[in-house]
C-alpha cells in the first residue's frame, strides 16, 4: 500500500510515498528468549516486552515490517483463557484512544468481526478478523486485523496481525512464516 505522508522539513513540505517491501524470506532471522521462538523476516525488526499482571508472567514481541504492517506473539506463561474478541476489542479501545489523542488524525471506523479458525503450535487455534478503515491524516485504508489463540497444557500463545488490505497479499509470506515457526519450549504437550 502506498501511504502518503505530508512532512514538514525546515518550513518545506515534502511529499513522501511508503510502499510495503516484500518480506526478505531467504535471510530470515529468528527470535528465542525464556522459551519462546519464532522465525521472521530479516528486513522485518522485534521488539521484546516481559511483564506481569495478576502473577503471570506475559511475554510479548512485536514484529514490524519496514512499511506498517504488524505481527504480535504473545505469550502466557500460563494457561489463561484469552478470548479473541475482548483481545480485538482492547486493540480497537486503543485505535480510538488514539484517534482522541491525535485530534482525529488517526481514527477507525466501518468495523466488521467475523470468526476464523487457524492454526498455532501445530494445532487448532480460535480467533477474529476484524475489518476496519484506518483514516490516516484524512485517507481511509482498509485494513484487516486477525487474532489467534491457543492454549496448550501449561501456557497460552496469541498471534495478532495488522495489514492494509491492500499490502495483505505482499506481507501474508511473513505472516504466515512467523506463526508457522512459533515454539514453546514444551510446545509437544498435549493442546488443551
Amino acid at each position: 500500500m502506498a501511504i502518503v505522508a505530508l512532512v514538514v522539513v525546515y518550513r518545506e513540505p515534502l511529499l513522501a510515498v511508503f510502499v510495503e517491501p516484500v518480506p526478505d524470506l531467504a535471510n530470515k532471522k529468528t527470535f528465542r528468549k525464556e522459551g519462546l521462538s519464532f522465525d521472521h523476516p530479516g528486513n522485518w525488526s522485534q521488539k521484546y516486552e516481559g511483564s506481569s499482571s495478576s502473577g503471570i508472567l506475559i511475554d510479548m514481541v512485536t514484529v514490524e515490517s519496514p512499511g506498517a504492517s504488524t505481527a504480535i506473539v504473545q505469550r502466557y506463561r500460563r494457561v489463561v483463557d484469552v478470548d479473541p474478541q475482548v483481545y480485538v476489542q482492547a486493540f480497537l479501545d486503543e485505535m480510538s484512544k488514539q484517534k482522541e489523542d491525535t485530534h482525529g488524525i488517526v481514527g477507525t471506523d466501518n468495523r466488521s468481526v467475523d470468526t476464523i479458525q487457524g492454526e498455532l503450535l501445530g494445532a487448532p487455534a480460535k480467533g477474529k478478523r476484524v475489518r476496519l478503515a484506518v483514516t490516516l491524516l484524512g485517507e481511509k485504508v482498509p485494513t484487516t486485523v486477525e487474532v489467534l489463540t491457543h492454549s496448550t497444557a501449561a501456557q497460552t500463545v496469541v498471534f495478532m496481525t495488522t495489514c492494509s488490505d491492500e499490502d495483505l497479499a505482499r506481507v501474508k509470506p511473513g505472516f504466515e512464516l512467523i506463526r508457522k515457526s512459533i515454539a514453546l519450549d514444551g510446545s509437544a504437550e498435549a493442546p488443551r
